[in-house]
């Protein structure tokens, strides 16, 4: 499948989540209106990449930057640890990429969706909320990106494969969020109900 499609697919299943109902499940605390803006701005600045120079920047890149920063500053106290969690994610998916390199035996294959997978598993492992989960996943596949411009290996920043590890570490963080919590959710209750108590 190529570069950009998971992240199109994904985008659309958010989009189909979000306005048939699952709000709490998808955004938790965030502002309802910042999320359909987000989700409603996303695609129409997916499509434009503007030029500087040699490289050119995805627009979708920018904007999902700029909802970052606005969601750091309604972190209070939290966003130093949730900017630490971010590099630490973006430690996670470098060191995912470069197991081909670690392990002989793994040379040639490409890790399209372990490494973001594994980002969204520690973003869950880290914190609860959403606006933590977007913020460090932001700076998380951001790392990557960095890393291609430093050794002058990318020219596109917010490329089609950023779109797809960014949306699919969000997917995974936000699935494995709301599966702990049911979990939780349904043990209590069957606990409660071995008491004899009404939950």
């Amino acid at each position: 499948m190529a570069a950009g499609y998971v992240a199109g697919l994904l985008w659309l299943s958010a989009c189909i989540l979000w306005w048939s109902g699952w709000r709490e499940e998808l955004a938790d605390r965030v502002p309802p209106r910042a999320v359909a803006l987000f989700l409603a701005g996303w695609p129409l600045l997916a499509m434009w990449s503007p030029r500087f120079g040699s490289a050119s920047v995805n627009g979708a890149f920018v904007w999902t930057g700029a909802a970052a920063l606005v969601l750091s500053t309604r972190l209070g106290g939290r966003i130093w640890t949730v900017w630490s969690a971010g590099a630490m994610l973006g430690a996670i998916a470098m060191f995912v990429r470069e197991l081909p390199v670690l392990f002989p035996d793994a040379r040639g294959v490409r890790f399209a969706w372990e490494s973001p997978a594994a980002m969204g598993a520690a973003a869950a492992l880290t914190s609860r909320r959403t606006a933590d989960q977007f913020v460090a996943l932001t700076i998380g596949a951001a790392v990557p990106e960095a890393a291609a411009i430093l050794a002058a290996t990318g020219t596109r920043v917010g490329s089609a494969v950023w779109m797809d590890d960014w949306w699919t570490a969000g997917a995974a963080s936000r699935a494995l969020t709301v599966t702990i919590a049911y979990i939780g959710a349904w043990m209590k209750h069957a606990v409660w109900r071995r008491e004899g108590e009404q939950p």
